[in-house]
């Protein structure tokens, strides 16, 4: 076993060290190189389990400090004719992401799931149209609902299937879980990877295992362009505006302001601002579209390692005028820019939210390309809305909390929301 430093790494460790860099200089929180070493080890052990086969030689490791000499001595064992070193290399980038971050949000990308990661980015979604994340179905506390890497204990969860979407069509409800994609086990995989699995070409088929209570089903899905109207804007009645935004992208702004000056201008005195299911977007156009109901001062704050940056208010929002009634609606569903916004208009006093607690991600990420072509999402900073609250965990609290079962019709929030503003 030859061991180097990162200075001098193999092209084989290249993406290793590349890895170690990357997480060491961004990552959100201080990172111990023992941690990493050590989710290293985990990453190792998941993939080569038992494989055994005649070893090369000699074995070359890159040791980005010497808290990593226990998992070189172990990539030297796993090595054989049955592994190859390439994929030990991206088994252990896996563990630093899954075993060494505690972070659901951070995961990595090899590069096939990168290339299906960069064309659903595109605009044009095409699968089965379904709301999921990583459920811990044994939490240790409130903070660790959320999981990435899926096990018996992290399961994918299905938050809702989309409005008209082929998931909906096939029966799939809210709380079933992916245990199989076209046969395969997810248990092993990040949620994005099983995620870029189900979706697929429209026209083409996926069969997924559903466990629903005590079964498992096998249900067929035809895959289909999932289009989601980004905007509506309604008048429900004389002087209650109805307006939805589906999810933050970089028209998301513009949309919101034409459907804002549509029922303004037709005399609308409250307006109810549908979040829910929304699972957020880009953080600039949620300080946007906030921008639209508050007038001025801090909409929320995002803190990094290095420093802290505070998002004002932009000048010449449409509704600020506080004669308007402003309700926000959320549930499970609403995420990230979502919680952004309804966090702004609450602590700001400029809404009355209403609803269940939204999904809990107050985090940035940003995706860092890696030299074998795959990629690192990493959680680079956190946010905290004007009066430094953090929804992290429990996600943010409603003003008014409504009960909602799992099955629930989001329309039935709506409805609830019109009786309260009628009967004052």
């Amino acid at each position: 076993l030859v061991i180097t430093d990162c200075e001098n790494e193999t092209d084989t460790f290249s993406v290793f060290c590349e890895a170690y860099d990357i997480l060491t200089t961004s990552f959100v929180d201080p990172l111990d190189p023992a941690d990493l070493a050590a989710g290293a080890i985990e990453g190792l052990e998941a993939y080569a389990g038992d494989a055994t086969g005649p070893a090369p030689a000699q074995v070359s490791c890159a040791a980005p400090t010497d808290a990593f000499t226990e998992f070189c001595s172990l990539y030297a064992e796993d090595v054989n004719d049955q592994i190859s070193e390439d994929a030990l290399v991206e088994a252990a980038v896996r563990g630093f992401m899954d075993f060494a971050l505690n972070d659901p949000n951070s995961t990595y990308l090899p590069p096939e799931a990168l290339e299906a990661f960069r064309t659903s980015n595109s605009g044009q979604i095409e699968g089965i149209g379904a709301l999921v994340r990583g459920t811990n179905l044994t939490p240790a506390d409130d903070t660790d609902l959320i999981c990435n890497e899926l096990s018996p204990t992290c399961k994918l969860e299905i938050v809702t299937p989309l409005e008209g979407s082929p998931a909906e069509a096939a029966g799939i409800k809210p709380g079933d879980f992916i245990v199989r994609v076209n046969g395969e086990a997810v248990e092993g995989q990040s949620v994005d990877e099983v995620v870029l699995k189900v979706r697929g070409p429209a026209g083409s088929e996926v069969q997924l295992g559903i466990e629903r209570g005590t079964e498992v089903l096998d249900v067929t899905i035809e895959r289909a362009p999932i289009i989601v109207p980004i905007v509506e804007a309604d008048m429900l009645t004389d002087t209650i505006g109805y307006l939805s935004l589906a999810q933050f992208t970089a028209t998301s702004p513009q949309l919101v302001n034409d459907g804002l000056a549509k029922l303004l201008d037709a005399g609308a005195e409250n307006i109810i601002f549908d979040l829910q299911y929304n699972p957020g977007g880009l953080l600039d156009a949620s300080v946007e579209i906030a921008s639209e109901f508050v007038g001025d001062g801090l909409i929320l704050s995002t803190q990094a390692p290095d420093n802290t940056i505070e998002f004002e208010a932009i000048p010449g929002g449409l509704a600020t005028d506080e004669s308007v009634k402003v309700y926000v609606l959320i549930n499970r569903g609403s995420a990230s820019a979502s919680e952004v916004v309804a966090g702004a208009l609450q602590d700001t006093g400029r809404a009355t939210v209403i609803g269940e607690n939204s999904f809990g991600k107050n985090t940035v990420q940003r995706q860092f390309l890696l030299s074998n072509g795959g990629a690192l999402k990493v959680t680079i900073a956190r946010w905290v809305t004007p009066d430094g609250n953090n929804y992290g965990i429990k996600g943010l609290t409603p003003d008014i909390a409504v009960e909602l079962s799992d099955d629930f019709d989001p329309q039935f929030l709506i409805d609830y929301t019109v009786d309260l503003i009628a009967n004052g």
